[in-house]
């Protein structure tokens, strides 16, 4: 899926359901049900176990659903990301509100979105 389809794809669901679960199984299962209820996003962060095998399991047995991989801090960890799959990138900070990229060089060659995103704990005190 191309960058533009993704960001549609997102814009038309008008959320990014994060499996914030602390058990790849969990995250699996979220993603799952997320797909079985109508929802065709899910973004894994790199704090669930494993969570690189989850991305690859999730595009390879749900080529419909959009996986996204989150809470990036690091270019390498992107990489893999982005070889398992996942059609898009969520790194901590700021997300705008039209889900326009943010272009650091290292991603300027690829064909996902990268997003910046403030939760409910990132950015208090």
């Amino acid at each position: 899926m191309k960058r533009e389809e993704v960001r549609a794809r997102i814009q038309e669901v008008g959320l990014i359901p994060a499996a914030r679960v602390s058990a790849a199984e969990e995250a699996r299962f979220a993603a799952e049900a997320l797909s079985g209820g109508g929802i065709p996003i899910v973004e894994i962060p790199m704090t669930v176990p494993d969570a690189i095998g989850v991305i690859s399991h999730l595009a390879r047995q749900l080529p419909e659903m959009i996986v996204g991989a989150g809470s990036l801090l690091d270019t390498q960890t992107a990489r893999l990301c982005l070889d398992a799959g996942a059609s898009f990138l969520n790194r901590l900070g700021e997300l705008s509100s039209d889900f326009t990229p943010v272009p650091p060089v290292m991603f300027c060659s690829t064909m996902v979105p990268l997003m910046g995103a403030r939760t409910g704990t990132t950015g208090e005190g």
